[in-house]
């Protein structure tokens, strides 16, 4: 990706939390205790929505978006009851790994994270019966919830608080899309970088959860996994990294007719070495090349650059100071405007001879 969030701490984490307890409290405690209410009485919060849930059950009246809340607190429970020890080890190991998706995105060797796949290989009945509830957990139906909003408060809530930290306004995962910012009335989708259709245990940890524009999460990276491909693990972008860094793009353009190129005429290639693994998961994810070619073939964009250019040379001004001032705008704001593709795409076209050749009447002729 192009640049890592920050992240921002909000009341909606509760809601992991409240899975982290349900998970060591109650499920890992199966085998040794007898399921009732008493076992979320060290949560407050948690106990209070179970109870209320219950209540509305009881008394016929029951919540039927968070039925699946209810049904998998216990059958999970009921499926705990039988596992061994060392099972109950490996399912906490299985647990902490899922959640955490910085390592995930390293390829830490020292965690071992689980999909479902694999999981129900010897867990079967365990396995459907976390699927149900985390795959609903996300739902927008149980999380707005009167009970639950109260306790942990709104995406849309989380959203507004977050944007006003991380305002750059554009899809870091394409740079091609701006995101819905502290103006507009909407927002942008969370994407759950590691898929909840995939993985279990992390479908409500807000740092699975970046913005990600509509045609990145909806068009293209889908339920592509970031961090495995065929079995075999492999390196992401930790979209809240901390560390620094900065993409380096390279282009290479030889087109046969100058009047309509296309996107095989352009070559792509990013830096620096030290992201390598992880610019070639991105390109993967997000068919990021094809969508970069493209746009630079598109009217409104690389044909629209090559047009800048050339009005700027048929004014008579130098080249060299359209580079320089392209340069300071690719350094103070690479985003705007695509200056972080225009600059490279640009010096591509003037080095491959473009703007050496004869205009007339509209079409390039040949060089001079």
């Amino acid at each position: 990706m192009l640049f890592s969030y920050t992240y921002v701490p909000h009341s909606i984490e509760k809601m992991q939390e409240y899975v982290d307890f349900i998970f060591y409290e109650v499920w890992c405690n199966a085998p040794t205790s007898e399921y009732g209410i008493e076992l979320f009485e060290n949560n407050a919060d948690l106990k209070n929505v179970v109870e209320e849930l219950w209540r509305h059950d009881l008394a016929g009246k029951p919540k039927k978006s968070a039925q699946f809340f209810l049904n998998g607190l216990n059958n999970i429970f009921n499926e705990f009851k039988g596992l061994t020890h060392s099972d109950i080890t490996q399912f906490k190991i299985w647990y902490e790994s899922n959640n955490d998706i910085e390592k995930c995105c390293r390829n830490d060797q020292t965690i071992s994270p689980i999909k479902y796949e694999k999981l129900k290989i010897k867990f079967e009945k365990l396995t459907e019966e976390l699927e149900n509830f985390f795959k609903n957990l996300y739902s927008e139906n149980f999380l707005s919830l009167d009970l639950i909003e109260k306790n942990i408060g709104t995406k849309k809530d989380y959203y507004s608080k977050f944007v006003l930290i991380n305002n750059e306004d554009i899809c870091p995962f394409c740079g091609i899309t701006l995101l819905d910012g502290k103006y507009d009335q909407a927002r942008d989708a969370y994407d759950h970088y590691l898929p909840k259709s995939l993985y279990p245990f992390n479908s409500i940890n807000f740092k699975n959860l970046p913005p990600a524009c509509n045609a990145c999460n909806s068009k293209y990276k889908l339920a592509n996994d970031p961090i495995d491909i065929n079995g075999f693990a492999r390196r992401a972008f930790y979209p809240f990294s901390n560390i620094p860094y900065k993409l380096d793009f390279k282009i290479i353009f030889s087109p046969a007719n100058w009047n309509d190129y296309a996107p095989n005429d352009i070559t792509i290639s990013v830096g620096p070495v030290d992201y390598a693994n992880e610019i070639s998961t991105w390109f993967d994810v997000y068919a990021i090349e094809d969508r970069y070619k493209s746009l630079m073939c598109k009217k409104n964009a690389g044909k629209y650059w090559i047009t800048q250019l050339q009005n700027w040379i048929n004014r008579g001004r130098k080249v060299d100071e359209f580079f320089r001032e392209l340069a300071e705008s690719e350094s103070d704001s690479p985003y705007a405007d695509f200056n972080f593709l225009k600059k490279p795409f640009l010096e591509a076209c003037y080095q491959s001879g473009l703007f050496i050749k004869d205009y007339d009447n509209g079409a390039w002729t040949g060089k001079n």
